[in-house]
């Protein structure tokens, strides 16, 4: 039988088991990102449309406009491929590779509300990391950090 223990995160829920470290984000996250993604298709292909008639464009502005859809196809190429690996691949951690823990509370003072957050990083063996952003209203990071400490005592803490 596993032990499974449930945080609040900004954006969903993070559940901790005997070996693994799973993220499971809100549906509305996911409807985000699909439009962010079915947008960069768009650019894409209105890029790809002006590189068939690039024969044809003439003048300054033609042509910073060609240039700037070239930089920008390229750079959400890069985003995809990011959010591919980053957010989708490492949805699940192996809490016996994870290595360091790094946290940033940047407010500390403050009294906590609805929308205060405790930023978090994973670093992995592998040289991966993961970021979430732990509900600071609930005051959790203490049993959260417990849980994690009993799983792997090797876990290196880093407040920020």
């Amino acid at each position: 039988m596993k032990s499974k223990t449930c945080f609040k995160i900004i954006h969903g829920n993070l559940e901790i088991n005997n070996s693994n470290l799973k993220i499971k984000y809100r549906k509305g996250k996911y409807v985000l990102d699909t439009l962010k993604f079915f947008g960069s298709i768009s650019l894409i292909s209105l890029f790809v449309d002006k590189l068939k008639n690039y024969n044809n464009i003439i003048g300054v502005y033609e042509n910073a406009k060609f240039w700037i859809f070239a930089i920008a196809s390229v750079y959400l190429v890069y985003l995809f491929f990011e959010f591919i690996i980053r957010k989708k691949w490492i949805n699940r951690l192996e809490i016996n590779n994870i290595s360091k823990i790094k946290i940033e509370d940047e407010e500390d003072y403050k009294e906590p509300d609805e929308d205060s957050k405790i930023e978090i990083t994973f670093y992995t063996n592998s040289s991966l990391n993961k970021k979430i952003e732990l509900q600071k209203q609930n005051n959790q990071l203490p049993e959260f950090l417990e849980e994690l400490k009993k799983r792997n005592t090797r876990i290196l803490i880093v407040n920020k």
